[in-house]
């Protein structure tokens, strides 16, 4: 039997012998609910997809499949060459790559950033990317505990709408 079976069955009995009627009662009420609960438990799908997460994808990825890149603004210099630490800029095609989604310049109505802690932790800012995208219309970007490093991060991406 499996650990948490015995434990299950020592503490019913213990319950039994130690409570009587109510211990019996007690004990046939979390029966049915655990039947219930078992009964009625979702069930999840899950789909695999062939295209990876972004947040698999590497920038050497993405360059190879989009090309070399005019400018890269980075958000997070630890994790730079993952896809969702960089934003590739293709100026003279017209289009970002943002956290490994191709993002087209007039997709993106706004760039700001704001801070995340609460009162009680330090700083923590992130660069948030308003889109017009049914499937992104709002991303976020981590970029540690540095107001003007947020700063220059959002003034880089606002010199390329």
């Amino acid at each position: 039997m499996q650990r948490s079976n015995i434990l299950s069955a020592i503490a019913s009995g213990l319950l039994v012998v130690c409570g009587g009627v109510t211990g019996i009662f007690t004990l046939v009420v979390g029966y049915l609910v655990g039947l219930f609960c078992k009964k009625h438990e979702p069930q999840y799908e899950y789909s695999v997809s062939d295209e990876p997460l972004p947040a698999t994808k590497t920038v050497d990825s993405l360059v190879h499949l989009y090309g070399e890149p005019d400018d890269v603004i980075l958000f997070n210099a630890a994790r730079g060459n993952e896809a969702n630490s960089v934003v590739l800029v293709y100026d003279s095609q017209g289009f970002f790559v943002v956290g490994g989604v191709k993002v087209r310049r007039e997709e993106i109505v706004d760039v700001t950033f704001n801070n995340t802690a609460n009162p009680y932790m330090a700083n923590d800012y992130q660069v948030v990317i308003q889109t017009t995208l049914r499937e992104h219309p709002s991303m976020h970007f981590m970029v540690g505990q540095d107001l003007s490093w947020a700063g220059e991060v959002v003034a880089r991406l606002n010199s390329y709408l």
